[in-house]
């Protein structure tokens, strides 16, 4: 049996960035990753302006230095009758931002190396297949048996660890019982793609993301409801429910007139998960492993690295103030509070989001306002790219043009 302080299953950007943290302050630390080595996932390869600046304060730099990488200076977003809404990354004080498009087994693998080069123990193809919990800790069984006394189960959205802690419940859904799902592809020969993220919002409800890569393909990713992605499993065709759902948007009909998949098409069904909580006695969740939310606000690699710090910021604070039961249960609870304050702004906004979907006509209205209020544009992009907190759109500088008169530009395109 292996003793560690710290054990860490997932080797994703979440449970790297823990094991990295813990390493680096000197403590005995395992990394755990169920695949062989780095691969390909269903992600949108986004690593959005925060994200960014949280790698370079955690100094993660050097590690993606050399790694084929496309800056991203903004975004954009297409209302489903065609009206775009963009603007560039800008933080709070005005200063320029920058995205980052990175292949997840590139990314993956510059940070499970950095987890290395600061002393965590990487094993790969290490498939968990028990927790048993104590007083003191942990025991897991996988590629061996490890004894560990902090967990933390970074093992995304279908996470054993969450299993293990039973804290893991039913996939959430909307208000009508209806759960989303989703088409990915990688496509070469898109026209028109430039240095920023797109999502397109369609008639049906449905929305395409769109993510270019630095080896110059684009990486799609079409949501819509489970029953279609089942159908689509089903009849082997979703590349073509993804290109035909490209061309019916006013948007992109033309843009995609020569696109082709370029490589393997995948299928998630349902999305989102949820977790009762995300910490119970000595074990934390972090990443994808702590709730999945909707992709519509490109957050989640974000949401990794900020959880896998603040795990990794819990077990060094338990371990240094004794590590007796008090001390595991103040990290734990701390841990929880912390969680539920970096989500707590998406719980209103996620559900606003999602309405909009839903109303093709009410995201075209709104479109068409912001299209003409740079401020508001801003503003809006700013928050959904997470460099702002939801809690921005209660500004007047957002609300305010959406509530104002029609201009004759915004009448004569209703008309149309």
């Amino acid at each position: 049996m292996a003793d560690v302080d710290a054990l860490v299953v997932g080797a994703g950007p979440a449970g790297s960035v823990a094991a990295a943290q813990l390493a680096a302050a000197g403590l005995r630390v395992a990394l755990l990753e169920r695949a062989a080595g780095p691969h390909e996932k269903i992600c949108g390869e986004y690593v959005g302006p925060r994200a960014v600046a949280d790698l370079e304060r955690l100094g993660f730099s050097g590690a993606l230095r050399g790694v084929a990488t496309r800056e991203l200076h903004g975004m954009a977003m297409v209302a489903p009758g065609g009206t775009a809404v963009e603007a560039p990354f800008v933080t709070d004080a005005g200063a320029e931002a920058r995205a980052l498009s990175v292949a997840r087994p590139l990314l993956d693998g510059a940070l499970q190396r950095e987890a290395q080069r600061r002393g965590a123990r990487l094993e790969g193809g290490a498939a968990v297949t028990g927790v048993e919990f104590n007083v003191d800790g942990v025991v897991v069984r996988a590629s061996e048996e490890w004894r560990a006394r902090w967990l933390i189960g970074a093992d995304g959205r279908f996470s054993v660890v969450a299993r293990a802690c039973g804290l893991a419940v039913a996939a959430p859904a909307d208000a009508k019982g209806r759960q989303r799902g989703v088409i990915h592809a990688w496509l070469r020969g898109v026209a028109g793609v430039r240095d920023m993220g797109e999502m397109h919002l369609l008639q049906d409800g449905a929305y395409l993301g769109l993510d270019p890569l630095a080896d110059g393909r684009l990486n799609a990713g079409l949501v819509v409801d489970v029953a279609t992605v089942a159908d689509a499993v089903r009849a082997h065709d979703g590349a073509r429910r993804l290109l035909e759902a490209a061309a019916r948007s006013p948007a992109l009909a033309a843009r995609f007139r020569d696109a082709e998949v370029a490589g393997e098409v995948r299928y998630l069904a349902p999305m989102t998960t949820a977790v009762r909580a995300v910490a119970r006695g000595r074990t934390l969740l972090a990443g994808d492993a702590a709730g999945f939310v909707d992709p519509l606000t490109g957050e989640g690699i974000a949401l990794a690295i900020a959880t896998g710090e603040l795990a990794a910021r819990a077990v060094l604070g338990a371990l240094r103030a004794g590590d007796r039961p008090a001390d595991a249960r103040r990290a734990a609870a701390e841990y929880a509070r912390e969680h539920a304050r970096l989500v707590r702004g998406k719980r209103w906004f996620h559900p606003l989001l999602q309405a909009l979907l839903r109303r093709p006509a009410l995201a075209d209205g709104m479109a068409a306002r912001l299209s003409q209020s740079p401020a508001a544009a801003r503003r809006l992009l700013a928050v959904i790219s997470n460099l702002r907190p939801p809690s921005a759109l209660l500004h007047p500088e957002f609300w305010a043009p959406l509530l104002a008169r029609p201009r004759p530009r915004e009448r004569a395109a209703h008309a149309q």
